[in-house]
């Protein structure tokens, strides 16, 4: 009786066998002293690179390789056998297009590419920008920092240090931060390039940093002298909000920046972030009238651990005629884990004008952390300082459920039976 015919898939699971079983093979690749066995042929077939190491005029069957990891090789090896790959991590999604560029492997390259465009987190974001910088990728470069102008504050806890000229790129963008957060943000970054220089941490060195990077440039002697903390009402320069480091480079700062008016950054969007997910809003659900410092509190679950960069919020009701369109009022946002008063992050704190009867994006002056094994309020107050009495907004009923459209594994679900004031959430996952 003559043997079926194979499936395609049925030689390809024949090859890898052959290769993991390291049978008919005829060549031998040694890393860090380990061999890897392969058959020329295949290689030769996959990889112009390949053909000419095994069939050129320098044609050997025992090549040494210095510049990849052996699991990496080998993994590389197996997407040549079957064309399928599973990646352990973004990391290893760039490790894997650097081989397949390394090798001419094209269909490779477009499998790690569709990979890292698809699964960029909030700790890989800057990572993934400067390797897809590095390759000219314009396509994920443009898409990665459109997520870190949008999703700042996250960015800068990521974990990640980032390149001075990644910092320069992020700097020439309209961010969505106050000029307080900025400034202490890039004080923290100078601080910690000193510890990646191997430099003593003081501030002339850190200052000295910002010079030689033209970071200085970007930096307004009237943020320090001219702005008042939220949380201590000081001028920045006198502010003991900051540790003592980044408060002793502040002082040195201030005599070492100019009074030159640069553009100025928004306290608040104006337009919301690309990363902001946005709820379907059905119908009015009721009014809600909140007393200075009374909280409205929405409770929300992740599935997944995420990053809160901003809130998308209602501002308040112009409840009378002949008023201005605009009031001047404070909004506080705080993250608390359910049924707790304690912060999981310092508050947002916003003292701005804000339009009547419409939305505002406010970012989070402290990106806070959601993990999917728990329950957290969203403790949302207003203060108006037209009005002594009340804060009057409307509440919505809204879909109860936001999906990052791009990563749908992402979720965000509010418990909101009586209507919401909270539009949409800028979140990335971690």
């Amino acid at each position: 009786m003559d043997p079926s015919p194979l499936s395609r898939n049925d030689k390809q699971d024949r090859l890898l066998t052959f290769f993991r079983d390291e049978k008919f093979v005829d060549c031998t690749f040694t890393i860090d002293d380990q061999e890897v066995k392969a058959h020329k042929l295949i290689l030769a077939c996959s990889s112009p690179v390949f053909e000419k190491m095994f069939l050129g005029d320098l044609a050997s069957n025992e090549i040494r390789l210095a510049d990849v990891k052996i699991d990496e090789f080998s993994q590389m090896l197996e997407f040549i056998y079957t064309e399928s790959i599973n990646f352990s991590s973004i990391m290893n999604a760039w490790s894997m297009f650097y081989i397949a560029k390394k090798y001419i492997l094209e269909d490779l390259v477009n499998v790690c590419l569709d990979y890292i465009s698809e699964n960029v987190t909030m700790s890989s974001l800057v990572l993934s920008y400067e390797y897809s910088e590095l390759y000219n990728l314009d396509k994920i470069k443009d898409q990665c920092l459109r997520d870190i102008i949008d999703g700042i504050n996250g960015v800068f806890v990521s974990g990640y240090h980032m390149k001075p000229s990644t910092l320069r790129a992020i700097l020439n963008e309209d961010l969505v931060i106050t000029k307080i957060d900025l400034l202490c943000k890039i004080v923290e970054w100078a601080i910690n390039e000193c510890e990646f220089r191997d430099f003593s941490l003081c501030p002339e060195n850190a200052v000295q940093i910002l010079r030689d990077e033209e970071i200085l440039k970007h930096i307004n002697k009237k943020w320090l002298l001219d702005m008042t903390c939220e949380y201590c009402n000081d001028i920045l320069v006198m502010c003991p909000c900051v540790d003592e480091l980044t408060h002793k480079t502040l002082m040195y700062l201030s005599s070492e920046v100019t009074w030159e008016e640069k553009p100025e950054i928004e306290k608040f969007a104006k337009l919301v972030p690309f990363i902001c997910k946005s709820r379907k809003v059905f119908k009015i659900a009721r009014r809600i009238d909140l007393q200075n410092a009374e909280e409205f509190v929405s409770s929300v679950s992740v599935n997944t651990e995420i990053v809160v960069s901003g809130m998308f919020l209602c501002t308040e009701m112009n409840c009378s005629f002949g008023t201005p369109e605009e009031y001047k009022g404070c909004v506080i946002i705080r993250f608390c884990e359910q049924n707790s008063d304690n912060n999981i992050v310092k508050p947002t704190i916003m003292n701005n004008v804000f339009p009547y009867n419409s939305q505002v994006f406010i970012p989070l002056r402290y990106a806070v952390t959601l993990n999917s094994d728990k329950i957290y309020d969203i403790r949302i107050s207003y203060k108006n300082l037209f009005s002594e009495k009340r804060s009057s907004i409307v509440c919505s009923y809204m879909s109860d459920e936001l999906v990052d459209p791009k990563r749908g594994y992402s979720k965000m679900h509010f418990y909101d039976f009586y209507g919401t004031i909270i539009r949409g959430v800028a979140y990335y996952p971690v």
